[in-house]
């Protein structure tokens, strides 16, 4: 009876270091995955901080960094605005990642609408050969036209259209000097 409550007590010792030695090691391991971005999070702050304050564009974007993971929130007019803003984040030393969470304020209409709209008031203008793309208020104009007149006139058309927010033109002119 004593040799076997000598075995039980023994097992529960091997038991008992084995659950110390894994707590530890668990915890061992955490800190070096809070160490790999987390160590640098007090210097993305001050940078991203840094960047946003030089931008009057960005007054309405917050950020946050969680073990190098940089969190943006807020508000932005244009689309481009957003995307360059989440380029020059990821650009910024010990930046692991970027959520983007800024949303367009105010809102873009749906690509699909604000497609319509433009496509119909290029077309009923004589310009149906433009290709249009679409998103979130953003106006992309690709294609040709015959002269400069009609190159700065569709693009006029695409500014002046409800729910368009930008507009860039890769339109090629045929006749630059308008003969």
């Amino acid at each position: 009876m004593k040799r076997i409550l000598s075995l039980i007590a023994a097992a529960a010792a091997c038991v008992l270091y084995l659950a110390i030695a894994v707590s530890a090691q668990a915890v061992s391991a955490q800190g070096v995955s809070s160490q790999r971005g987390g160590r640098y999070d007090e210097q993305v702050r001050t940078a991203v901080a840094q960047l946003l304050a030089s931008k009057s564009e960005c007054k309405n974007v917050k950020a946050t960094v969680d073990d190098g993971v940089v969190t943006l929130t807020g508000s932005v007019e244009l689309d481009s605005e957003r995307r360059t803003l989440v380029t020059r984040v990821r650009r910024i030393a010990h930046v692991e990642e970027v959520d983007n969470q800024i949303v367009l304020s105010p809102p873009a209409p749906l690509d699909n609408v604000l497609y319509a709209r433009v496509s119909r008031r290029l077309h009923d203008a004589g310009y149906a050969q433009v290709t249009i793309h679409v998103h979130e208020g953003a106006v992309i104009l690709e294609g040709s036209v015959r002269t400069m007149r009609d190159r700065h006139s569709a693009v006029q058309l695409a500014w002046s259209t409800e729910g368009v927010k930008e507009v860039e033109a890769k339109l090629a002119v045929m006749q630059p000097d308008g003969r």
